[in-house]
């Protein structure tokens, strides 16, 4: 068992251990993390803001420090991944000491022992402060020679006695002395929170530094935090005493950094133009505008990527002008190890494997990558159909939005950012899709985007289900499903939902206007399942089609099978011939797109059309199908096409199969009905 006992040495308090001498510094310091500080050699050349960037964020913060009145003690910078917090903080620090501003720092670092948990946090604090106003450092010295195990004590135990009855003493003691304020340094910086291990201590800490500001709110203390916006550091801002003593910095876009990035790659282009080992084989213009515009584009803001693209392009171990290249994606790295962004797949890597339910996340960050090459959102094709309120994307993906919430906890404001209240989700790093395609690069987090096309088309074959009618707009979701079943990975679920898919029953039974019309879309549906990547898709494609045969069959039993239903002699016979043979007036071109032959403005058809328009006797009831319409309207064009190929095929057809006899006896009144109709030959005799 040890003993202890304190006693004064000329002003140092000493401590006694079992009869091992040592000051309460000393054992202060055996405490503390000296890589934690702004200038520690631990952490050789870090990150800081490039000459002229990030001014008027800096001019913010260094008002906030110099300011003689202060509302909140507290300013929290956060942003994205990569956006340049650190970089700030160290430009803060650096420029606060130099001021004789810098009360203390810690840079937490999670691959830095002593920096990745909160055990040397307060230590080294208080050890900075011993040293910047040395009348704290007696009384710090004496609550550690007192009570050595003050380490093992509570963060807010460590923090008041080791800091803030310190600097209130010392304020006191110089109030006796002076009436004049003391200049002492203000300002705490703690930099990267969320590096922190355990997501529990980061919000105790949280909740201690809001302690000391308002116990020293006389001493004027400033508080820079600087970290991620991860979801429970967000509702700690959100709450109780720190909402009220802090202000949030957001380093969006309202701070320009596209224009700090431009600056920060033409100035480092330039020194490697006139420093690199390879100088003589860089080019006086390179590298170009549109190099330049790409990589800031790539950036999205976040100074991360520029910063690593300048790392990789300066290497001595190859040519400037080729690095580039393989940066913009013009050529390969010669092997894995000259990969340009390894810092940045680390630092990915770290954020991704913080979520719990990562499988979901990729599901949905999938479709976000999908839906960004094309020109509508996949959400938003199918919102239009329904009448209810228009769905999430959590929703579409038939998944809990709060669910779907909680998976990308971790992730908003970091890599994505939920938008409109939940709806909807954003990528906010340009350079993601790179990263997620890139087995290479992305490992177990790799997005196969064949996979995602099979992934949106059997939601879309799922929602058709519960569409309570189509309308109009409805085309469109019809066309989303066949693009992205041509480019869909033949997976065995998607097989099962297109066999079980049944065509005509969606527009059927969900018709709105005239059924017929919801068919404009299928011959583009079965033209996407021909060009699936499925070795069986005509077997796919036959079985669609046999269902599609079993509608028009029972719509067409439903016509009254008469001999003569007008005055021109027309039978339904008739009507099935005319409707098949009027599809062959139809030019279809490449892009799938009809356009009306010279037949359908023919004397003939204008007078049949004019007769059968009043003809109310061919149908029996509403589940006809129209062959008047599909005769005559102009918007029945795929349906006429659909029922020509049917009543083609005797196979097929059946009973309501046409004949060539049929055309051949259409064709000769066609004939006949053309002598009527021209002008002096009326009485010329058709045999």
């Amino acid at each position: 068992m040890q003993f202890s006992r304190s006693i004064i040495t000329g002003g140092s308090f000493v401590s006694h251990y079992s009869g091992v001498c040592r000051s309460g510094f000393d054992i202060l310091h055996q405490k503390i993390s000296p890589g934690a500080f702004h200038d520690s050699g631990e952490r050789f050349e870090p990150p800081k803001c490039h000459p002229n960037t990030r001014k008027a964020v800096i001019r913010i913060i260094m008002d906030w420090i110099q300011s003689a009145f202060v509302s909140f003690p507290i300013i929290w910078v956060h942003g994205p991944a990569g956006a340049g917090k650190s970089a700030i903080a160290q430009t803060i620090a650096e420029l606060c000491h130099t001021l004789g501003l810098l009360l203390g720092s810690f840079f937490f670092s999670r691959i830095a022992d002593g920096r990745n948990n909160e055990k040397c946090l307060i230590p080294t604090i208080a050890y900075q402060v011993a040293l910047y106003i040395p009348a704290t450092r007696s009384h710090i010295e004496r609550a550690v020679a007192n009570d050595p195990s003050v380490f093992d004590k509570s963060l807010e135990a460590q923090a008041r006695v080791l800091i803030v009855e310190p600097l209130q003493l010392a304020y006191q003691m110089h109030a006796c002395s002076s009436a004049e304020q003391p200049v002492w340094p203000t300002l705490l910086i703690i930099d990267g929170l969320d590096e922190c291990f355990d997501t529990k201590t980061q919000t105790i800490i949280l909740q201690v530094l809001c302690d000391i500001a308002q116990k020293l709110n006389s001493v004027h203390v400033h508080t820079l935090i600087a970290c991620r916006p991860e979801h429970h550091l967000r509702t700690a801002f959100n709450t109780g005493r720190l909402n009220l003593l802090s202000r949030r910095l957001h380093l969006d876009y309202s701070f320009h950094p596209d224009a700090d990035i431009e600056l920060f790659l033409r100035d480092k282009f330039a020194a490697i133009r006139e420093n690199h080992p390879f100088d003589s084989d860089i080019p006086k213009d390179w590298p170009s505008h549109d190099n330049i515009s790409l990589l800031v584009a790539k950036s999205s803001g976040q100074f991360i990527f520029a910063s690593t693209v300048v790392r990789y392009v300066e290497s001595i171990h190859g040519p400037p002008v080729e690095r580039l290249k393989i940066v913009c994606g013009l050529s390969s790295p010669p092997n894995e190890l000259e990969a340009p962004f390894v810092e940045l797949d680390k630092l990915y890597h770290h954020i991704l494997s913080s979520v719990s339910n990562i499988s979901t996340v990729l599901r949905l960050l999938g479709m976000k990558l999908v839906e960004a090459t094309s020109t509508t959102s996949i959400v938003n094709a199918i919102n239009p159909i329904d009448c209810g309120e228009p769905w999430s994307i959590g929703q579409f993906l038939w998944l809990q939005d709060d669910d779907l919430r909680y998976s990308l906890a971790n992730l908003d404001s970091v890599l994505v950012k939920i938008v409109d209240d939940g709806w909807d989700v954003q990528l906010l790093h340009a350079s993601l899709p790179d990263f997620f395609t890139d087995r290479s690069r992305s490992g177990r987090f790799y997005i196969d985007i064949e996979k995602v096309h099979a992934d949106v088309a059997i939601c879309y074959i799922k929602h058709f289900s519960r569409l309570e009618r189509q309308n109009q707009r409805s085309a469109n979701l019809w066309y989303h499903l066949s693009d992205h079943l041509k480019l869909a990975f033949p997976t065995e679920e998607l097989r099962r939902e297109l066999l079980s898919f049944d065509v005509m029953k969606v527009v059927w039974k969900r018709r709105y206007f005239h059924w017929e019309s919801g068919l404009s879309c299928v011959p583009h549906f079965l033209a996407s399942i021909q060009s699936s990547k499925y070795s069986d898709r005509n077997l796919i494609h036959q079985e669609i089609r046999r269902k599609i045969d079993q509608y028009f069959e029972a719509g067409l039993s439903h016509y009254r099978q008469v001999d003569a239903v007008l005055d021109d002699g027309f039978t339904f016979h008739d009507l099935k011939v005319l409707v098949a043979a009027n599809a062959r007036f139809l030019t279809i071109d490449d892009s799938d797109n009809m356009t009306i032959g010279v037949g359908f403005y023919h004397p003939f058809w204008i007078n049949l059309t004019e007769h059968l328009a009043s003809a109310g006797s061919f149908a029996v009831d509403k589940d006809c199908l129209d062959l008047v319409g599909a005769l005559s309207d102009v918007s029945f064009d795929h349906c006429r096409r659909l029922l020509h190929e049917f009543l083609q095929e005797p196979g097929r057809a059946k009973g309501f199969y046409v004949t060539g006899d049929m055309f051949a006896g259409m064709a000769l009144r066609c004939l006949r009905s053309t002598v009527e109709h021209m002008p002096g030959y009326a009485a010329i005799p058709i045999a």
